[in-house]
């Protein structure tokens, strides 16, 4: 017989819980390819199916006859079906994501990811409408790998609050997963029932369901409590960690990445002789970088290189500390911890939903708070008249493209930045290397000069070392270029001047002698080169002079786009130039020994001074919007965030705590009902067992009373007619007691018969 669908049921419904996780994961893995309306069409087919099959299900009525066990032909038949549609779900998946994304030149790295992690979720969604009550153990597993494949595709907020909120969400999602599909499933009770006096099941108003309930709750709210604890203790230790494993991997990734496979739509590289060329050549035309300014941008660092051997740049320096100050304990970080200054106060062109800091990189200047228990030995500024690097020049608000991976594009005379973010990290080469939401636009302040530092002795031998079959070769030539010079300045300006004036620009490719470094063949054959050989040498040529120097790769961004408001940078713009640290200034300075570059970076513009309400000086046109209501706008742009996952750690707990000691209280108040209930519950489960040997089992939406009628109304041929109306007159008493609230359970005899075994 049929029956009307209650809304609690769809609430308490295990198939509930189970869909919700899946859109979820749609949601997550399609944000992060860019395929969220594919993701949600299956999600959505699934969630169709199943509540299909429930309607079917619920409006048939369960059946009340013994389970019978399906013959080996339609098992064979469902196996077959099952295999089928695996098999079809991983084929439609390499159709949709993995032959688009052979066309052009890919990078295989992420076209795996992309194919396994949608694979892995299609997959997961035939397993749920093939087992749409309680799903399949498989799932559990499959949805793990969506969620890695995610993450190893970019699709998390660098933030470490936003990290370690998806670590918990996770871990909810996996229990709640894992409670659902791995629960006793012989039982015909959903996982999560109401607690509700008007219930249809035997579990409403169970203490013992309740207390599960509660324990579960405060389980959830102990780990929110920690995951905001661990974030606000690891903030400022987290960036150094993950910088240098990130370090590594990219490094590991790129050594691993072959020609015409490697960096096919990703930022321009440079660690190996010949990234900048296949970056360059990769769709040229292709935008990587968008800027807005008053002036060209020009030169924009994204990395940083300081050893070299065998063909490839690496990254060596580290930042040197000593905690606490004058004792010999130290550490070295690939980062250190940027403290905000403040909030953001430079509006973006369009309207931000998001908060944003600003952050200082005058290291070890007054405009940083330092703290006084740690003391960083290898940037210590420099007493002068002007460490920092000059007069504001103007700001650049950059925008990149998440997709193409997180490095943040900075100018070398970079006096701040205002960016989305927290527990941000910078290199001792001034790159922000972690916790910068790429996904939101970035301000960068320009000064004069970039600013003055201490080099350490450690450091200055290291970028000053140079292989000794290459100090061979590029000694010789450099001892005749700088004949003469007594500066640092003059001596990078003459090596430059002779690769500019001798040399020609090419990217034709030229073939290396097995066994022979292509920086010696360079020196030697003088052939047509592109920006990555003349960098290179240039670089270990001033080392030969003891000139300490390093390697920068980025883009260049001076072309204006057809609507004239904005610069862009392309792939063709990807480019390679060297950075000498000078004695005489103590900064690093540029060089550009490429032929037909010079170097240049944001130019000082009245005008764009005078229009930000200033007369040219630093302090007035540093801050652009400083009018009496920019606080408050400020704060109401905060307070608007998208950024559930922080609104979440904020603001959530305190409520959640409130609510869960109200809970408590009122439970505790209602200690001899529970007491009653727990009576009640097992009589009810000991009266369920002994009709269930009979062949008859109340379905878990099916009320007392509607149970009695069907075992009187459907049991005119049983051969325990008699026993089971008494179980019918039983169960009406029962309900009485339980819902009338009647202080003592109804009791009768065991409407069983003496043969039956008990």
């Amino acid at each position: 017989m049929t029956r009307p669908v209650d809304w609690r049921d769809w609430l308490t419904d295990n198939r509930t819980i189970l869909g919700a996780l899946t859109v979820g994961l749609a949601f997550f893995i399609g944000g992060t390819f860019v395929s969220t309306p594919g993701c949600l069409t299956f999600a959505i087919i699934a969630v169709v199916a199943v509540v299909v099959s429930h309607l079917r299900e619920t409006r048939a009525g369960e059946t009340t006859s013994p389970v019978k066990q399906e013959s080996w032909k339609k098992q064979l038949i469902r196996g077959l079906l099952l295999f089928v549609s695996l098999v079809g779900g991983v084929f439609l998946v390499f159709v949709w994501r993995f032959v688009p994304a052979l066309q052009g030149v890919p990078n295989i790295l992420l076209v795996a990811v992309d194919t396994i992690g949608h694979t892995a979720f299609v997959l997961l969604c035939i397993l749920w409408i093939r087992w749409p009550k309680h799903g399949h153990v498989m799932m559990l597993i499959l949805g793990m790998i969506v969620v890695l494949m995610a993450v190893a595709g970019g699709g998390l907020s660098t933030t470490v609050t936003a990290q370690t909120g998806l670590g918990l969400i996770v871990c909810v999602g996996f229990v709640f997963a894992a409670h659902v599909i791995s629960g006793n499933h012989d039982s015909t009770e959903s996982a999560f029932q109401p607690l509700s006096s008007g219930g249809t099941s035997d579990t409403y108003r169970n203490p013992k369901r309740m207390s599960a309930g509660l324990f579960r709750f405060f389980a959830l709210f102990a780990m929110l409590v920690a995951a905001s604890a661990t974030t606000h203790a690891t903030i400022a230790v987290l960036p150094e960690v993950q910088a240098g494993v990130m370090a590594q991997l990219n490094e590991r990734l790129e050594a691993n990445t072959t020609r015409g496979w490697g960096g096919g739509d990703r930022y321009v590289n440079g660690s190996r002789i010949g990234n900048v060329r296949e970056s360059i050549l990769n769709d040229p035309a292709n935008v990587a970088l968008r800027g807005f300014a008053e002036t060209e941008p020009g030169y924009l660092r994204g990395n940083v290189y300081d050893s070299y051997s065998d063909g490839r740049w690496r990254t060596s320096r580290k930042w040197i500390f000593q905690s606490p100050p004058d004792s010999g304990v130290r550490r070295v970080a690939e980062a250190r911890f940027l403290r905000s200054t403040g909030p953001a106060t430079v509006p973006l062109r369009e309207m931000a939903d998001h908060q944003r800091r600003r952050y200082s990189m005058r290291f070890g200047s007054v405009e940083e708070e330092v703290d006084d228990s740690i003391q960083l030995l290898n940037w210590n500024g420099v007493e002068g008249a002007d460490p920092g690097g000059g007069d504001f020049v103007g700001t650049i608000e950059i925008q990149g493209d998440p997709a193409k991976g997180r490095k943040v594009f900075l100018p070398a005379t970079t006096r701040w930045v205002e960016l989305a973010g927290e527990g941000v990290g910078v290199s001792p080469h001034g790159l922000l290397s972690y916790g910068v939401e790429v996904r939101h636009p970035w301000v960068v302040a320009v000064q004069d000069l970039p600013p003055a530092e201490t080099l350490f002795q450690l450091e200055r031998d290291s970028m000053t070392r140079v292989e000794t079959a290459i100090e061979r070769e590029a000694a010789r030539l450099t001892r005749e270029l700088v004949r003469g010079a007594s500066t640092d300045a003059e001596k990078a300006e003459r090596i430059a001047e002779h690769f500019q004036s001798n040399y020609q620009y090419s990217l034709k490719p030229v073939t290396v002698p097995e066994g022979l470094d292509p920086l010696i063949h360079f020196l030697r054959s003088r052939h047509p080169a592109h920006c990555e050989l003349f960098a290179s040498a240039t670089a270990l040529m001033l080392r030969t002079e003891g000139i300490p120097s390093r390697y920068v790769t980025g883009y260049i961004m001076d072309e204006l786009n057809d609507a004239g408001d904005a610069y862009l940078a392309r792939n063709r713009d990807a480019h390679a130039w060297v950075e000498y640290f000078d004695r005489e200034s103590s900064r690093w300075l540029p060089v550009e020994s490429t032929p037909g570059r010079s170097y240049f970076t944001l130019r000082r513009k009245e005008q764009a001074l005078l229009a930000a309400g200033g007369d040219g000086g630093a302090d007035a046109a540093e801050d652009v919007s400083t009018s009496f209501f920019s606080p408050l706008l400020q704060w109401w742009a905060s307070v608007r965030t998208t950024d559930t996952l922080v609104t979440l750690f904020r603001w959530a707990q305190v409520p959640l705590l409130i609510f869960l000691v109200a809970v408590l209280w009122r439970r505790n108040r209602g200690n001899e009902i529970d007491e009653r209930s727990v009576r009640l519950a097992a009589e009810r489960r000991r009266m369920d067992r002994r009709i269930r040997r009979l062949g008859w089992v109340r379905s878990p939406s099916e009320t007392l009373h509607r149970f009695a009628t069907r075992l009187e109304v459907e049991t005119t041929d049983s051969p325990a007619r008699e026993e089971l109306l008494r179980a019918a007159d039983w169960y009406r008493d029962h309900a009485v007691a339980c819902y009338r609230g009647e202080h003592e359970a109804v009791k009768l005899s065991p409407p069983v018969a003496a043969n039956v075994p008990t």
